[in-house]
């Protein structure tokens, strides 16, 4: 259950034996990168069913997408599907599971 870098996969790999190894939820991926001001295609992090705590090492803008993992700000629920502005040295946290089991930064 550990958080995994993806991204929208390796396509032209196959012949060569590597699988596409994507994002579980391309959808949620590309809308999070777009939320953020990043191109459709880069990479984010997928959680599987828990997230776990982060502290923020610069102010950032962030979105979360997918399943909802129940995310909060310094114990503050922030909103899903949107662009979360986050200080530097703030605790990003996802509480618990509501809905979902793959959920995108």
């Amino acid at each position: 259950m550990l958080p995994t870098i993806q991204d929208l996969g390796r396509i032209k790999f196959r012949c060569c034996g590597v699988t596409i190894s994507a994002a579980m939820d391309d959808f949620a991926l590309r809308i999070g990168n777009r939320l953020v001001g990043n191109q459709q295609d880069e990479v984010g992090i997928e959680f599987t069913l828990v997230g776990g705590e982060y502290l923020i090492m610069q102010d950032c803008i962030i979105s979360i997408t997918g399943g909802d993992l129940n995310p909060q700000v310094e114990a503050k629920n922030i909103p899903m599907w949107e662009s979360v502005f986050l200080k530097k040295d703030s605790k990003l946290s996802f509480k618990s599971l509501r809905k979902g089991s793959r959920s995108y930064l």
